[in-house]
């Protein structure tokens, strides 16, 4: 905010992952969260910060980007992790992705961090495996 740029925060959540880890069990999930978070480093850019959030939930934040431009890098993520060849660490394990995308704006980062998560949860609503953006907010 203070150098007048844009920030735009993604919410990523694996979809389905309590099955993984019931069907697979944990040491799987936990390989699951691994290479997940290896693909998101991979496809977000060096500027961008990329942490877990909680459970299986991702935060990444977006510096000098805007949610549209955000929503291009997410579906990238979102591919990533969707052709991803899962099975490599457990037979006929495929994984994927929702993810929300919102712009910080005028706003505080918890109201921020709320819309993404809204978002995430429309892409969850949605059917899952799907990139949902907030439009940026007005200045």
């Amino acid at each position: 905010r203070q150098s007048g740029q844009p920030l735009a925060l993604m919410m990523a959540d694996l979809d389905h992952f309590k099955q993984v880890n019931d069907r697979y069990g944990h040491p799987v999930g936990n390989e699951v969260l691994r290479i997940t978070a290896e693909l998101l480093r991979g496809v977000c850019r060096a500027q961008d910060v990329v942490a877990r959030y909680g459970g299986e939930e991702f935060l990444i934040a977006m510096p000098n980007t805007t949610s549209l431009d955000a929503g291009a890098i997410a579906e990238g993520v979102r591919l990533a992790v969707a052709h991803h060849n899962w099975a490599t660490i457990a037979p006929d394990l495929a994984v994927t992705i929702s993810i929300g995308v919102a712009a910080l704006g005028e706003r505080t980062y918890a109201e921020a961090v709320g819309e993404a998560d809204q978002m995430l949860y429309a892409a969850k609503n949605g059917g899952r495996n799907q990139v949902v953006v907030a439009a940026d907010p007005a200045p």
